[in-house]
């Protein structure tokens, strides 16, 4: 649902254990590697340069829909994009392949509270 409700939605807002997440968490999820589908005509020759740039080919996903790389961030997604037109890959799909929402989300409920939990504590939060 969380696809839907990003189409839909203007703003959310998470709660965690009946209080709202903090802006600086939501910040730092949104900030975080997520995976980026890219779809080209040239399927190898995207693959390849995919790896040319820097990414590791064992986390280089293949899918029906093209191929799903980690990226951090619109900067770098939009970099890797330049960089792809340039090298005349005929790039014709490059989006989040989950939404902003459901990648804050994920996020959020695999631990990103760990990271900015106080530094006296073991990074666990009461539930």
């Amino acid at each position: 649902m969380l696809a839907e409700l990003d189409e839909l939605a203007d703003r959310a807002v998470f709660l965690d254990a009946g209080s709202s997440v903090s802006a600086e968490r939501i910040e730092a999820a949104q900030r975080t590697e997520r995976g980026w589908r890219i779809r080209a005509l040239d399927a190898q020759g995207l693959y390849r340069a995919l790896v040319e740039s820097g990414i590791d080919a064992a986390r280089i996903q293949k899918e029906p829909q093209g191929l799903v790389v980690p990226i951090a961030g619109d900067d770098h997604a939009a970099a890797l994009l330049a960089q792809l037109v340039r090298a005349g890959i005929p790039v014709v799909a490059f989006a989040p392949a989950v939404g902003d929402l459901e990648h804050t989300f994920l996020d959020l409920s695999n631990g990103l509270d760990a990271e900015v939990a106080d530094p006296g504590t073991d990074g666990e939060e009461d539930r």
